[in-house]
């Protein structure tokens, strides 16, 4: 069907429309002026500043702030709680998983538990923040059961002073009520950072100089409490015992002199007091282990212990964990040649091994609380690990790593504190304890990197002689690449850049020069080529050689290898190369300076070896006539004497 419209009713209709909209807008005017006035839930946010628990109550304190770009009124603080008792992790975890804008629980009315921030007439400011304070009794709580509760605020608020207050904002956390609870935790303190020494006293960056009155320093106060296991990286130990000597910090091309060295020398005096019967060492340089095989077997052959060593890490028990806290067969398997005493990691149960112990950690020592405000602050943290003691029927071990997890691991006094060695294993390893699948802070994306820092180190250590002491040198800047304590590839191909970078700096410091020309006045002449060692150590090298013949020249010519040599620091000293000539002409020698690896080393000559044969070719005319006269007078003499005979002869 065809509809068609004439003008006269397109008018008509035109204000029909009109006039429904008139009477639209009014409906609405009317509408807007009489609902009541309202602020959007979000508007307020809540942070918590101290959780006090007594016996006989609860007191929250904290801040509001208004998000919203009006002015608030009649904003009041009011104490809220979720009456639901959780007894097990299991409860825990489900009520930390709860949507935060749920309906549970209930607010609890009274004086104390309601503070009022603004009456009706006075207005809360955009982005103005008020302290608060609210508390109740355990009985007007409705709490007679030890256990964890979810507790917290809601803030309510209208935008007008004459509107309807609602809920703009909430703030939860985690309450403890414990009257005859008993609980153990485990605390595991690890030693270690991001490596930065590259070798011989020169150092990456100085964020070591920092950490020793930082992080560093609060990891070791940590570690000194009673009952307190801690975990040290060898490589630690090892840069900061280069430190404590004196130390410089490579910038671009150029060193300067680092700052830490005194901090570093109190740091390890502050280490050699602390109890080694709770202490544990890592595999040197804390490697990444969960990359299997692409660790090289040199960096694993690090932790080989020698056990006459006189150095305290060496008689520690090895401890080993992932980046991520777990754990499984995969991984147990790989690191078992390693033979570590202790494996933490996030298990079902703590499991005995043929020699060790797999010990149920969590995987992050002090997660955060339920929100929905800002749930990683350290009241939250703290609120949370008390919690998880109240719930545990086992030891909980928690890894401490950062500066303000040490500082907040403080639990109360029904929680003691037990040593790492008195956490015991009752069941047998079994592939179906593990609660997750280990994973460090790099990929297998790093392999390049790994295989470059080889070659380059390798480089070095035939550059400084090829002893015991020089490999471990260069597999340490390996094992550097792989460390832990890098956040992801990107830094540690960052460092290897540094570190190969500077090598190669480092290697342009052995100079060669030689006469740009040599005339060659015999077959088996030789000339002499000058190399310096600028560096502070000694170097061991050797001189190859690439021989072009100039012009097409019918010239052969040979230059075998020089003997290695060793140049002590700053020295001088003349290698006398000596060619071999087989046929006459010019040739540029490409001189190249290597270590007896053969890796070269950056320095390279040219020199134009013009044999000739006006000198000691004419030698081998002169000695060819010799000898032909030589054989001629010989071929004579004898000649005569047959004949001198037969005259003889012939006379008888």
């Amino acid at each position: 069907m065809t509809w068609t419209l004439r003008g006269t009713d397109l008018i008509a209709r035109a204000g029909l429309a009109m006039a429904a909209l008139g009477m639209i807008q009014v409906l609405c005017f009317a509408g807007f002026a009489s609902a009541p006035s309202y602020a959007a839930s979000g508007d307020a946010a809540v942070v918590f500043t101290s959780v006090s628990i007594t016996d006989t109550g609860v007191t929250l304190t904290g801040t509001v702030r208004n998000l919203s770009p009006t002015a608030l009124y009649k904003t009041q603080v009011i104490l809220w709680l979720d009456p639901a008792t959780m007894t097990s992790r299991n409860s825990l975890q489900a009520a930390l998983d709860t949507n935060p804008d749920s309906d549970t629980g209930k607010l609890i009315s009274g004086t104390a538990s309601t503070a009022t921030i603004t009456t009706g007439t006075e207005p809360f400011a955009p982005d103005q923040t008020a302290a608060f304070t609210v508390s109740a009794t355990w009985q007007e709580l409705g709490i007679s059961a030890d256990g964890v509760y979810l507790a917290g605020v809601h803030v309510r608020a209208a935008d007008q002073a004459s509107g309807t207050s609602q809920t703009i904002g909430k703030g939860r956390t985690l309450i403890t009520l414990a009257t005859s609870l008993t609980a153990s935790s485990a605390t595991v303190v690890m030693l270690t950072s991001q490596p930065s020494l590259m070798q011989n006293g020169v150092f990456a960056d100085d964020h070591l100089a920092e950490e020793l009155t930082g992080r560093l320093a609060a990891l070791l106060t940590l570690a000194k409490q009673k009952d307190v296991a801690w975990v040290i990286d060898p490589g630690l130990l090892h840069e900061l015992s280069v430190m404590a000597q004196g130390y410089s910090v490579w910038e671009d091309t150029s060193t300067i002199t680092g700052t830490g060295q005194t901090d570093a020398q109190s740091w390890l005096d502050a280490f050699e007091d602390l109890d080694t019967n709770r202490g544990y060492r890592m595999p040197w340089g804390n490697p990444d282990l969960t990359l299997g095989t692409t660790v090289p077997a040199a960096v694993l052959a690090l932790n080989e212990i020698d056990e006459e060593s006189e150095d305290l890490w060496a008689q520690l028990p090895l401890l080993v964990r992932a980046g991520n806290g777990q754990i499984d067969d995969h991984f147990i398997g790989f690191v078992s040649a390693l033979q570590p005493q202790i494996l933490l990691g996030a298990v079902s149960a703590n499991a005995n091994l043929p020699n060790a112990r797999v010990l149920n950690t969590l995987p992050i020592a002090l997660p955060g609380g339920p929100g929905p405000d800002e749930p990683d602050t350290a009241l939250h943290k703290t609120q949370r690990a008390i919690a998880e003691a109240a719930v545990s029927d086992t030891t909980l071990i928690r890894v401490i790593e950062t500066e303000e997890d040490a500082e907040l691991i403080n639990l109360p006094p029904w929680v003691s504190m037990v040593g790492l060695e008195l956490v015991t294993a009752s069941v047998p390893w079994s592939a179906d304890l593990s609660l997750g699948t280990p994973e460090g802070p790099l990929t297998t994306g790093i392999s390049p990197t790994v295989r470059q820092t080889q070659t380059t180190m390798a480089t070095y250590v035939s550059l400084i002689g090829s002893t015991t002491q020089a490999v471990a040198a260069g597999t340490r800047g390996v094992a550097a690449v792989l460390s832990q304590s890098w956040a992801d590839d990107d830094q540690a191909n960052q460092y290897a850049a540094t570190l190969d970078a500077w090598i190669h700096e480092l290697m342009a410091g052995v100079t060669m020069t030689a006469s740009t020309e040599v005339s060659l006045t015999s077959r088996t002449s030789s000339f002499p080529v000058t190399v310096t060692n600028h560096l502070s150590f000694p170097v061991y090298v050797q001189i190859d050689s690439r021989v072009v013949p100039v012009d097409a020249s019918p010239a052969i010519l040979s230059i075998p290898r020089s003997e290695i040599v060793m140049i002590q620091p700053g020295k001088k000293m003349t290698i006398a190369l000596s060619p071999t000539v087989t046929r006459e002409g010019d040739v540029d020698a490409i001189l190249r300076l290597t270590t007896p690896s053969g890796a070269a080393l950056g320095s390279e000559v040219t020199v134009r070896i013009l044999a000739r044969a006006s000198s000691w070719m004419g030698w081998v005319v002169v000695g060819s006539a010799v000898v032909l006269f030589g054989v001629g007078t010989y071929v004579r003499v004898r000649s005569a004497r047959s004949k001198n005979g037969d005259k003889e002869v012939s006379d008888e």
